[in-house]
């Protein structure tokens, strides 16, 4: 268990008990308990789709998800200890060369575990980790803080046995009361309240913040207060911070229990289709014509 703060010090303010594990990213996502993307990908392509994804058949580490736990590594001092520059040059340029995978592999070998960077995403990770260093400040200084703990909990199910569930925060901060700071830090080049908004459901962020939260609290926080926190990608690379409005939080939970059951139902009965020709998928397009003429018409005197 972690006994450091946000900046790797020794804590002061420590009061949670927090139920969790130290693990590699690698050895998490290969954990058989159902994560809030495996529940994404439930919800937005269908069973068939999220049973493959979580059986490992779909993934790949993404640049985003390296670029994000890179600039939390600048936020608490230890990026120049977990992650390397590649060479400038041709054949650098993208993480998807030939010449970038070599090159990660020839460190693996020299006994060198650090992840490696293209040129350009270890300048943009810099600026942005720089940037929330200097908005964080001295907030949580002397407060306990994990940096990507791993959470697991049994999620009870009605009717059924519970599905083992699991978590993986970025940074979890101890509130000093026995609750929880969670901060999930974004990177985007547009942070405004309209492309934050269409974010949130382009990638399920309402269900992740469900599923963290569900399974912070089930490892031993009393409360969660759960910030996104977005920072622009580009200049001036400002900070905007984002919560959840109270119903829409309600509701965003009452949707993923749904989710949680629909799983543990399909993991019951093997059940892990969608497709049917006899009851298919409505699909709503908004489409206006005649009939909405019609209606409009008949309201008028």
């Amino acid at each position: 268990m972690s006994n450091t703060d946000l900046h790797g010090r020794k804590a002061i303010i420590t009061s949670l008990d927090l139920a969790s594990a130290t693990m590699t990213n690698a050895d998490y996502h290969a954990h058989a308990a159902i994560g809030s993307s495996s529940l994404k990908a439930l919800d937005r392509e269908g069973a068939e789709y999220a049973y493959a994804y979580h059986a490992g058949e779909l993934r790949a580490a993404s640049s985003s998800m390296a670029i994000g736990s890179a600039v939390h590594a600048v936020i608490d001092g230890t990026y120049h200890e977990l992650y390397s520059t590649a060479p400038s040059g041709r054949g650098f340029g993208s993480r998807d060369t030939q010449a970038f995978a070599q090159h990660q592999e020839e460190m693996l070998k020299e006994g060198d575990s650090r992840t490696l960077l293209t040129a350009s995403e270890a300048k943009l990770v810099e600026r942005c980790g720089d940037a929330l260093k200097r908005f964080f400040g001295n907030r949580f200084n002397g407060n306990r803080a994990w940096r990507e703990p791993s959470l697991f909990w049994q999620q009870p199910v009605e009717g059924r046995e519970p599905l083992a569930c699991k978590c993986r925060p970025d940074i979890l901060i101890d509130d000093g009361t026995g609750g929880a700071w969670y901060p999930e830090l974004k990177t985007s080049t547009q942070i405004g309240d309209a492309a934050v908004r269409s974010a949130f459901w382009r990638y399920g962020y309402w269900i992740q913040q469900s599923q963290y939260e569900a399974g912070i609290l089930a490892c031993g926080a009393i409360l969660v207060r759960t910030r996104f926190v977005f920072v622009r990608t580009v200049p001036p690379h400002d900070v905007r911070v984002y919560a959840i409005t109270g119903d829409d939080r309600d509701n965003a939970a009452i949707q993923w229990r749904k989710l949680v059951a629909d799983w543990a139902r399909r993991r019951d009965e093997n059940d892990w289709t969608d497709a049917s020709l006899d009851k298919p998928r409505e699909l709503r397009l908004g489409v206006r014509g005649e009939a909405d003429d019609l209606e409009q018409a008949e309201l008028l005197p």
